[in-house]
């Protein structure tokens, strides 16, 4: 355990080091993120315009500027083409040879990611507070537990679907739809409190609320210490649950890996 997190503390080091990809794309997410909030004003203007609801434009905006921050931290495609990579190059056999495994290289990457993209979470906060939108620092720290355990367990469902590339050549087109269906049922696209309560059930049922609904309404003060507790507990058993159907399918995938050197 504690080699796995040296492991995994080496590779977040040296993805830093190259941190010039991972710049590019932070660069891009901020300055489209002005550009997608301006697109959410005028949609859920033109909806709550000509529609009963009991939620405000104010409400709506501060959600999306939160949800897009939130999305933002989240990178299957990384996750899709490093186990595809693995299987078609027959790059596998690599990991296979050295001490660091193709999750711990994956979640290097994962985790690269969110620490260069966390900086933006001091901006959001300075445009929240210009809003006056008032965030305590519980509400910060709550949002910081459960943001991670849900990079986890989103790492570990990717990874389980990446996996199905060891028996079919290429994955991507399930992939984006499957994200696709994930991102309508996380509340990147709709907030969840918006649908009925039939379908919320359903919603409730799944993990994906964990992705992005949460975690946005743990920093829009929506959630309280009851909830957090909650919260935790089955975030943990979804990541249990992620963590020894990944564990037993890549077992699996391995008795049919053919690569070289193997």
């Amino acid at each position: 355990m504690i080699r796995n997190f040296l492991n995994l503390f080496i590779l977040i080091r040296v993805n830093l080091l190259n941190y010039r990809y991972y710049f590019i794309n932070s660069f891009f997410d901020l300055i489209s993120y002005p550009g997608y909030l301006i697109i959410y004003y005028f949609v859920w203007k033109g909806i709550l315009n000509n529609s009963e609801s009991y939620t405000s434009l104010r409400d709506i905006m501060i959600y999306f500027s939160i949800a897009l921050f939130v999305y933002s931290l989240y990178n299957d495609r990384i996750i899709n083409e490093m186990v595809e990579d693995c299987v078609v190059k027959g790059e596998l056999t690599k990991y296979l040879c050295k001490p660091i495994t193709l999750i711990e290289s994956i979640f290097g990457k994962v985790f690269c990611n969110v620490i260069i993209k966390m900086p933006f979470l001091l901006l959001l906060l300075i445009y929240l507070k210009y809003l006056q939108f008032k965030i305590q620092l519980f509400q910060i720290i709550q949002f910081l537990i459960i943001i991670n355990l849900s990079i986890i367990i989103n790492t570990l469902f990717y990874f389980l679907i990446s996996l199905l590339s060891f028996k079919f050549e290429r994955v991507w087109v399930l992939r984006m739809l499957i994200s696709n269906v994930v991102s309508f049922f996380s509340g990147s696209i709709i907030p969840l409190y918006i649908f009925p309560e039939k379908i919320l059930k359903i919603i409730n049922i799944l993990p994906f609320k964990f992705f992005v609904f949460v975690p946005t309404t743990y920093l829009q003060n929506k959630l309280y210490l009851d909830s957090f507790i909650k919260d935790i507990f089955i975030e943990i058993v979804w990541l249990i649950i992620f963590a020894i159907s990944s564990l037993l399918a890549w077992q699996k995938a391995l008795k049919v890996y053919s690569g070289y050197g193997v």
